[in-house]
């Protein structure tokens, strides 16, 4: 093994503590999303709690500011706005798939459900092998709006929605 000569005129707590402030900076530009919206001195930064990672203003406890992230998936920050509610947006890249853009604002006009998806309906294919009485309902979650079982957990069975389909080819 090699060691490494410190610098003359420096000490070895001196390049630690260089290294350690580098090490901080670059930890926090990478988990940075952007200004926080309601305080507007903050910053949105990338956080893990307990129940997994979520997005908080580094002002708190002044500012209580928090958004849940999806537990997969790399996030990066974006300059581009929702069209729905003018929130900030952010890209998340999951495992094995695609980059997808994400607003941040669970209350977004385009994450609620329209009264004719409310309705939809169908037989879940995966139920009927199992003999199951399941069904296909529209479901919301981060990623968009999708068909899921009434059966979950027994039964992971999902579809997209052909409008969410369209939806993504257009942005691509």
């Amino acid at each position: 093994t090699s060691t490494i000569e410190v610098p003359k005129g420096r000490t070895e707590k001196e390049i630690g503590k260089g290294l350690l402030e580098a090490n901080i900076e670059t930890r926090d530009e990478q988990n940075f999303l952007g200004s926080c919206p309601k305080c507007g001195e903050g910053r949105l930064m990338i956080r893990s709690g307990r129940f997994g990672r979520f997005a908080a203003c580094d002002k708190y406890p002044a500012c209580k500011t928090t958004v849940s992230l999806p537990a997969k998936g790399k996030i990066t920050a974006i300059e581009d706005r929702c069209e729905a509610c003018k929130g900030m947006m952010i890209q998340i890249r999951p495992p094995k798939r695609g980059p997808q853009k994400v607003c941040v604002n669970h209350q977004c006009p385009s994450k609620k459900l329209t009264k004719e998806e409310e309705k939809m309906e169908k037989p879940c294919p995966a139920c009927a092998e199992a003999k199951r009485d399941g069904k296909l309902i529209v479901r919301t979650s981060i990623y968009g709006r999708f068909l899921g079982c009434t059966k979950y957990p027994a039964c992971r069975h999902s579809e997209r929605l052909e409008g969410e389909q369209k939806e993504k080819e257009q942005n691509e």
